[in-house]
């Protein structure tokens, strides 16, 4: 009884030293073990809320000991060469670890690719073995002693810091031996002395949002631009374009939101770095570029010595650095690599910094108009692996690419805006020339009563009777006629013009309007004839207004429903 007695202290004393079974673990697996612990006793360790199928790599750093080659009982642990992990032993925290204290050690193992245990001659190299993942939890059966899981490669991007994992021998009442092997979930939090920490799990995001509220008339150089005019949009384009839509000239801001990865504060590589690139119907403009954290907003400075890279600083300390992107001169979009450790709130707790993004960028000459839209792309490079080595250096502003560090991840989101264009043709009543009239001045505006402060844009018939304008988004307009070609009297009619998706509206010689809607779709249609064509933006063509070479770029068209207005 006395050496049972004798055994149960040494037990429970070597629990309490180890101290990782109760303070780690919120649920447990149990085996029971059989007369005297021994080498030979096993367990299940598993990490729940597991996504996008890692690769998990279980590397030991401490073992059991045992008496007489293992099978006479267990007598302590022994820490693999050169790690030790030590808990804070006082009554508030007791037996809990850092992140910190974790990731110093997968640096480690990362770096070396094994443990060793023993001292010469009897030195033993134990190499990493693969948990098993499958759906949504990584396994693996293990002996007494203490884990660090690294997981690397997930599909979904998301980032993984080390866990650590136990198994422990307990005692339950009065004689039962259970060897126990944690539970733990990747989605917590570490335990940092009783204060929540570094996650071990976050899977970073770039939300990219328009601010249709900050459509602005007036913009950046607006003289320098074409098309001069715009109106305040704040709606949005019917099915199937679910964006804003807005004007040549229209000023439009930006947010950029990043859900950055979670990294502890000594992980070796903590890359992060956000591009933004425009299409060309964009320009954007780099005086607006501002960076928002939880305490207040940054602009850039051009930093010292340098001529094209600029810097954003936080109590004098540099958090972000950032580069104007240029093609042909015009500025495209902007690259932003981030200082990681200066993004951190409170060192304490490795809490981040709440951080967006804000610019503004115009709808320039180029716009394209209908479904391709105008687009703007914001990009997330973060690193997979915060436990390898990295040659990333902010200070460069260089893209992160997989020369600077294994496992570059990126994330992505775009914005589209949509511009419209108003099509018309003047020609004579009662003239059979269908060649149309030169030199006819027309206002397009937003009220039927066409007012000055509701007039949108000025366009001048060409030499076959056409104008066109690109001033204009999903809507209603009036058309009206400022100024007739010379021996012409001035058309006083106001017409209504709607520009959406699928409407074509054709002014004919004479009082007639006629109104034809048409589709691409023939089983909508009662004539089954093709009557012209379609492209992508529901713009009408006449069958012979398109080259046979150019067929598969725009859709057969049908009259769905045609409407003469006498007026």
């Amino acid at each position: 009884m006395k050496k049972m007695k004798k055994f149960l202290a040494m037990l429970l004393a070597a629990v309490m030293v180890m101290g990782m079974s109760v303070t780690v673990f919120a649920t447990e697996n149990k085996t029971p073990v059989s007369g005297t612990p021994n080498s030979g006793n096993e367990v299940e360790v598993k990490i729940t809320e597991v996504t996008g199928n890692p690769t998990v790599k279980l590397y030991q750093i401490a073992r059991a000991r045992y008496e007489t080659n293992g099978a006479n009982g267990f007598i302590g642990y022994e820490w693999a060469e050169g790690i030790v992990l030590d808990s804070d032993e006082t009554n508030e925290h007791k037996g809990t670890y850092s992140s910190n204290q974790i990731a110093d050690i997968a640096n480690k193992l990362v770096k070396e690719g094994k443990t060793i245990f023993g001292t010469e001659p009897s030195k033993e190299e134990v190499l990493p073995v693969d948990m098993t993942v499958s759906g949504t939890a990584a396994t693996s059966t293990v002996k007494a002693g203490a884990y660090i899981a690294i997981l690397t490669g997930a599909e979904d991007g998301s980032i993984y810091n080390p866990i650590l994992l136990t198994a422990t021998y307990r005692v339950d009442g009065e004689k039962d031996v259970n060897l126990i092997g944690g539970v733990i979930s990747a989605t917590s939090e570490y335990d940092l002395l009783g204060d929540t920490s570094v996650a071990k799990k976050t899977t970073p995001s770039v939300d990219k949002k328009m601010n249709e509220n900050d459509i602005e008339k007036d913009g950046m150089n607006k003289t320098e631009l074409p098309n001069e005019g715009g109106v305040i949009n704040t709606t949005t384009t019917p099915s199937p374009i679910s964006n804003a839509t807005a004007s040549v000239g229209d000023v439009i801001g930006y947010t950029i939101t990043p859900t950055i990865p979670s990294y502890p504060e000594n992980a070796k590589n903590k890359t992060l770095a956000v591009t933004d690139r425009t299409s060309a119907g964009l320009t954007l403009d780099f005086s607006t570029l501002i960076i928002k954290l939880d305490d207040g907003e940054y602009k850039p400075a051009l930093k010292s010595g340098s001529q094209d890279i600029y810097v954003f600083s936080k109590d004098s300390k540099a958090f972000a650095y950032a580069k104007e992107a240029k093609e042909d001169d015009k500025t495209v979009g902007f690259d932003i690599t981030f200082v990681y450790d200066e993004l951190i709130k409170d060192k304490a707790t490795g809490v981040l910094y709440g951080l967006t993004i804000e610019y503004k960028a115009v709808i320039n000459g180029d716009a394209v108009v209908g479904s391709d839209g105008n687009t703007n792309t914001t990009t997330l490079y973060y690193t997979n692996k915060p436990n390898t080595e990295s040659d990333f250096d902010p200070e460069n502003v260089e893209i992160p690419d997989s020369t600077m560090g294994d496992d570059i991840k990126t994330k992505t989101d775009k914005e589209t805006v949509y511009t419209y264009q108003l099509a018309f043709k003047k020609v004579g009543v009662g003239e059979k020339d269908e060649k149309g009239l030169e030199g006819a001045v027309f206002g397009i505006y937003s009220s039927q009563d066409c007012t000055e402060e509701s007039l949108i844009d000025v366009v001048t018939t060409d030499a076959n009777g056409f104008a066109a304008s690109s001033q204009v988004k999903a809507g209603t307009y009036y058309i009206k006629e400022i100024s007739a070609p010379t021996g012409y009297t001035l058309n006083e009619k106001v017409y209504e013009v709607t520009a959406n998706w699928s409407t074509a509206t054709t002014t004919i010689t004479g009082s007639t309007v006629t109104k034809r809607t048409y589709t691409s779709n023939i089983d909508e249609t009662e004539s089954k004839v093709q009557v012209g064509w379609l492209d992508a933006a529901g713009k009408f063509y006449a069958m012979d207004e398109f080259k046979q070479e150019e067929e598969g770029k725009i859709f057969k068209a049908y009259l769905l429903k045609e409407t003469a207005i006498t007026t």
